[in-house]
């Protein structure tokens, strides 16, 4: 079965920001670096890995839980969220209207008040209304997501049609940064099923 399990490997501070939507999303930030158990070294095998490769906008965002013990930081605990995605186009895999991912959100304090925001490997939630190259495949646990985001080199934003790979990675998500969806999208119609 595949898996894309992320464990902690060390938590860092860095600077202020904020950002408004229908989930309040605090100031402040807590970076960590996560190990990968999926890495990929070319997109033809990030491709072939993925049950479904989607292009889509982030509609909504709402809470999925909480994280408890070694994996937070903090008081302890830290707010998970579903990511729900507007499918635009589906590239591989079976068409669907949306999908759906978790993420790790921002830490919450013993009363359950959001604090700073968790960036795990370059990558805070995504925003409502931002657009995404999304590699996933189902989610194996009965969930309130429907996928899992299977590296994260497999969540690319996109802006005005260029590819921003935030990850700290060694991966394809930084060889992809800068290049233009539309011969990325090229590429992985290219690959063979």
């Amino acid at each position: 079965m595949k898996n894309a399990l992320i464990g902690l490997a060390a938590v860092a501070l860095a600077g202020c920001t904020s950002a408004a939507g229908p989930v309040p999303i605090p100031d402040g930030i807590v970076e960590m670096s996560a190990f990968e158990y999926n890495q990929f070294s070319t997109l033809e095998e990030m491709a072939d890995f993925a049950d479904f490769v989607v292009v889509g906008t982030v509609v909504s965002i709402e809470p999925a839980g909480v994280t408890e013990g070694e994996a937070a930081t903090g008081d302890g605990r830290i707010q998970r969220v579903a990511v729900t995605v507007g499918v635009e186009e589906t590239l591989r895999g079976p068409s669907a209207p949306e999908v759906s991912f978790e993420r790790m959100a921002w830490e919450l304090d013993r009363d359950g008040n959001p604090g700073r925001r968790v960036v795990v490997n370059g990558w805070a939630v995504p925003e409502v209304g931002e657009t995404y190259l999304l590699f996933l495949d189902p989610e194996p646990d009965a969930r309130e997501v429907s996928h899992y985001v299977v590296s994260t080199d497999g969540l690319l934003r996109l802006a005005d049609g260029v590819i921003e790979g935030k990850s700290h990675g060694a991966g394809i998500g930084r060889e992809l940064n800068g290049r233009t969806f539309a011969e990325v999208r090229t590429e992985i119609l290219g690959i063979g099923p």
